[in-house]
């Protein structure tokens, strides 16, 4: 086991050993849930006196939170964390934005009294207070829009990626351990990550579909192979074996797509978790017999399981394994890292860069968003031109908070 605190980290990066370990604190029980405030549902309660709220925390609608040129970029920053990640903590925005806690703090504040956000902490926890526990998520769409939509098109793309405006699908330990894992293996490993609004279906496989399913974040190899992350916190007989049989079946009809499927068991720290493991394995036999694939590139050796324990053994320490990202793969332990993957990468780079929800040090040092727009002519903007440096004005430019060297 090696502690956290002796990893080293990239320079001017939050790293794990300053942010919370949520699996091991035990915040979120079993059976336990979130405590949610929503600026509408408030300011409706307010108004008919069932409740009072602190002057720092009363909903104020007409408040145009986006509008400031000064904070403009980092509450579009906050908001992209929110819409990518679903629902996560002060803190990982924090080290997803490069912004210190106070000014993120602040800035939610504003977000969520005009109703962009929502606000939230883990239940029971006691009294509401502000903190870098704080958990932050999109608010509701006919509330946020009436901001967000006014903001300019580069921005407006790195906050959304040009997705539909959505409430995240799952709880907020589950998006909480997603995002904390993605950061862990952005910071240790520099792969780059995304969270659940690009891992949909059709991001893995590059054409439009029906089906409405998404992994809750991926991790992207640099060969461009990609690891669909499903953070699993319980086994449900109704729910997880469907689930299994899905993404078999959407693996075994995309034998082409360079991608995989990695389940992560990471059930709360006081529940029963003793045979939850070797359910999953069991049911994601079963799902790879029904869907096995093509014998060039096979269901069983792109389907992966493993326990969060396995990586991370204790509060604050890390395996000495992990750093390959062992699973087991046809109950076989393998490197994730290394392991071979058959298909056509499909990521594009650049277009990563302009998203504010990918950890800041990940993001290119200069990314121009008028390059895709002038693709089609074969024409690329360049950071020097032969009339000196290019310069954009602030109602181009994506809000880039720090930029690597």
């Amino acid at each position: 086991m090696i502690d956290f605190e002796m990893l080293p980290t990239p320079e001017g990066v939050m790293g794990p050993e300053q942010r919370s370990d949520f699996f091991y604190e035990g915040l979120w029980r079993s059976h336990s849930t979130t405590s949610w405030l929503n600026a509408p549902a408030m300011e409706q309660a307010i108004k008919h006196g069932v409740a009072k709220m602190p002057a720092n925390m009363t909903p104020t609608p007409h408040v145009q939170a986006l509008s400031n040129v000064r904070s403009l970029h980092r509450r579009a920053s906050i908001v992209a964390c929110a819409l990518m990640w679903g629902s996560l903590t002060v803190e990982q925005v924090c080290a997803i934005t490069s912004l210190d806690e106070k000014t993120v703090l602040r800035d939610t504040r504003a977000l969520y009294r005009c109703g962009v956000l929502d606000v939230g902490n883990p239940a029971p926890v006691g009294p509401w207070s502000w903190s870098r526990r704080t958990l932050i998520c999109p608010g509701l769409k006919n509330s946020a829009m009436k901001h967000v939509g006014q903001v300019s098109w580069p921005v407006y793309l790195s906050m959304t990626a040009d997705r539909p405006w959505a409430k995240p699908s799952a709880t907020a330990r589950h998006n909480v351990l997603t995002t904390e894992l993605a950061l862990r293996c952005a910071t240790w490993l520099n792969m780059r990550a995304v969270g659940e609004n690009l891992s949909t279906v059709e991001d893995f496989i590059g054409r439009p579909t029906t089906q409405t399913k998404r992994a809750d974040a991926t991790l992207i190899r640099s060969d461009g192979g990609r690891i669909a992350i499903e953070m699993t916190a319980s086994f449900s007989k109704s729910t997880t074996p469907y689930k299994l049989s899905s993404w078999a079946q959407i693996l075994a009809n995309n034998p082409q797509e360079k991608f995989m499927v990695l389940f992560v068991c990471a059930p709360p720290i006081d529940s029963n978790k003793t045979s939850m493991e070797s359910q999953v394995r069991f049911a994601m036999r079963k799902a790879c017999a029904t869907y096995p694939g093509p014998l060039s590139n096979p269901t069983k050796n792109r389907m992966a399981v493993v326990s969060w324990e396995d990586w991370f053994d204790a509060h604050k320490e890390v395996s000495d394994d992990f750093f390959s990202l062992p699973a087991l793969i046809d109950d076989k332990k393998v490197s994730l890292l290394n392991h071979p993957m058959r298909g056509q990468s499909r990521i594009d780079h650049e277009s990563l860069n302009l998203l504010c929800g990918l950890p800041w040090w990940q993001r290119g040092s200069f990314t121009n968003p008028l390059n895709k727009l002038l693709d089609q002519f074969n024409i690329k903007l360049a950071e020097q031109s032969n009339f000196g440096p290019v310069s954009l004005s602030d109602a181009l430019k994506v809000p880039v908070i720090r930029r690597c060297t």
